[in-house]
């Protein structure tokens, strides 16, 4: 496909961040002049990412997300209220396995539009700011 000047997509998911995608990107660009012109140069671009958490498969179930910090763990619970509301809840877990609801992103009576926006943030927040 990228032969053909096209590539699949350049979308992520939601738990890849916003640095890392715009590397990628600029890796697999149809234009060879806006492509990195060296390892070198996409190493060094790498290098300069430096993230507190990240996303990774649940190990108990792997269809699930888990955030992963230092200290918590995270999670989060979508549900729908009816056919167009949805609550979405975020949680930190700690070592010893006390969980903890984190109130700024718990949000009831949301649109599947708000619900999407809430999680994103989530996602970022937890890449970015993971303890």
């Amino acid at each position: 496909m990228k032969s053909a000047g096209k590539i699949p997509s350049k979308k992520h998911q939601l738990y890849v961040p916003k640095k890392l995608c715009k590397i990628i990107n600029k890796a697999v660009d149809v234009d060879p002049a806006k492509r990195f012109q060296s390892a070198l140069e996409m190493r060094r671009s790498l290098e300069k990412l430096n993230y507190a958490g990240y996303w990774t498969s649940d190990p108990q179930n792997p269809s699930e997300l888990i955030g992963v910090g230092i200290k918590y763990l995270y999670s989060y619970e979508e549900q729908s209220i009816n056919s167009n509301l949805y609550k979405f809840t975020a949680i930190k877990k700690n070592l010893k396995g006390k969980l903890t609801r984190i109130s700024f992103f718990c949000k009831t009576n949301l649109t599947k539009k708000e619900k999407e926006k809430i999680k994103t943030s989530y996602f970022e927040w937890v890449i970015n700011n993971a303890q």
